[in-house]
């Protein structure tokens, strides 16, 4: 049973891993490699604004990234402060 459910979760990780593959396939390097910053950031850093992003990575639109990012199958929360959008991973 133990080994079925360990086959399983494989399974599915690497099925994950194809569909984020395929997702940022069709993006430009320079839009992969912002994703990839703002997901390091976030795991690293727990929140990004589109301040922060602007500043650290010279990303202006944050919220094109992060909707990559969720159609990739990240689960990406935003937190409004204010009127400035806060986010983070779930």
């Amino acid at each position: 049973m133990i080994e079925l459910i360990v086959v399983l979760m494989g399974a599915v990780i690497g099925a994950m891993g194809h569909y984020i593959y395929v997702a940022f396939s069709n993006c430009s390097p320079k839009a992969n490699t912002q994703a990839k910053a703002v997901l390091e950031h976030l795991k690293k850093n727990k929140t990004l604004t589109s301040k922060e992003a602007k500043s650290l990575y010279s990303i202006s639109a944050l919220r094109s990234v992060v909707c990559r990012l969720r159609s990739a199958g990240y689960e990406i929360e935003t937190a409004f402060d204010g009127h400035k959008g806060v986010y983070s991973l779930k």
